[in-house]
């Protein structure tokens, strides 16, 4: 065994060292995202693959409570033969801050993954399928390439990614939390309320007065007197943005019907922010779809008890070993 982890920390030190800075210019937004490229230790890629994260500002590695999970796939991919390219987000490590950003939705975030995709695909000579990898937001927008051919791209794989319209996502969420606390009488009172406010953001009204409305019924509730109204006014900026209207609209049926390229979507059965129900509808969707269902595993990708968010900074690891292998077992059997 201890052969085997030397070999292993030797393998992967190799990779590491073949991994080299890039600044990618986004020639839609003006904005540059600063990369990192994983290569092959030796031989040229069978492929390459950009990792493209999940909502909010992620930094190259994706890190989470300390999880790390796009540098352990990255690294692991690199040593299985391929060409990984992972970038910072817009406003954060290296890349430069987007002075637009909360007006950008998950549209705009995907000319940052395109920009990246072109890039590989330039670095490594044309000649070389390139597909994506997508996270949660990030299998939105992989979808969104495929199914739409926004750049070029040979597969893609998706972890968690969404399969129903965003606000039945976030009501899911709600639901789940209600339940595991014990909670489930809470959900008929719940449910009105915030069936009442999506429909509202999901309305064509104008994002300020969607912003007033919002702030005017939040700090109306008994609770918002012991509220920080900074803080308060934080959560309607975000709840209001272009960004979640369009989250909270987006239905990606028709996205995951188009898409005809090799597809893996990987799903875990502990997953409690995208439930399980996303990989089957993506499964009656799309024939073609490769799904795979983690047992024991949650949305970031770790054996978790039961999936909850509370749990995260308490797990170990970046990202399961389980489900690595079955990333690059998929991208092995590719034929192009």
């Amino acid at each position: 065994m201890r052969c085997i982890s030397a070999l292993i920390a030797a393998l992967l030190a190799a990779v590491s060292a073949l991994a080299s800075d890039a600044v990618i210019f986004n020639p839609s937004s003006g904005l540059r995202l600063a990369a990192i490229v994983t290569m092959p230790p030796k031989g040229e890629p069978r492929a390459g693959v950009v990792l493209i994260s999940g909502s909010g500002q992620q930094d190259r590695d994706e890190t989470v409570f300390g999880h790390k999970p796009f540098r352990a796939i990255a690294d692991s991919l690199a040593a299985a033969g391929y060409a990984v390219l992972r970038y910072d987000d817009r406003g954060v490590g290296g890349s430069d801050p987007d002075p637009n950003l909360p007006a950008a939705t998950t549209d705009h975030l995907a000319t940052d993954a395109v920009a990246c995709l072109h890039h590989l695909d330039s670095l490594l000579g044309g000649r070389t399928p390139v597909g994506c990898i997508g996270h949660s937001e990030g299998g939105s927008i992989a979808i969104k390439i495929a199914a739409n051919r926004l750049a070029p791209v040979d597969f893609i794989v998706t972890l968690a990614a969404p399969a129903f319209r965003g606000d039945s996502i976030i009501l899911d969420q709600v639901r789940s939390s209600l339940e595991y606390a014990g909670q489930q009488a809470a959900w008929k009172t719940v449910y009105p309320t915030l069936r009442a406010r999506y429909d509202m953001l999901m309305s064509p009204v104008p994002d300020f007065t969607a912003k007033a409305s919002l702030y005017a019924e939040l700090s109306s509730q008994p609770e918002a007197a012991l509220a920080d109204k900074a803080r308060l006014k934080a959560e309607v900026d975000v709840a209001a943005s272009p960004w979640f209207r369009q989250l909270l609209r987006y239905d990606p049926a028709a996205d995951i019907k188009a898409v005809g390229m090799p597809w893996l979507a990987i799903n875990g059965d502990r997953d409690t922010q995208v439930a399980p129900s996303n990989l089957q509808r993506i499964a009656e969707l799309n024939d073609k779809a490769d799904t795979k269902l983690m047992p024991g595993i949650n949305h970031i990708l770790l054996q978790a008890p039961t999936g909850q968010m509370s749990e995260y900074p308490r797990l170990q690891g970046d990202a399961d070993p389980i489900v690595i292998t079955e990333i690059i077992n998929f991208l092995n059997n590719l034929t192009f």
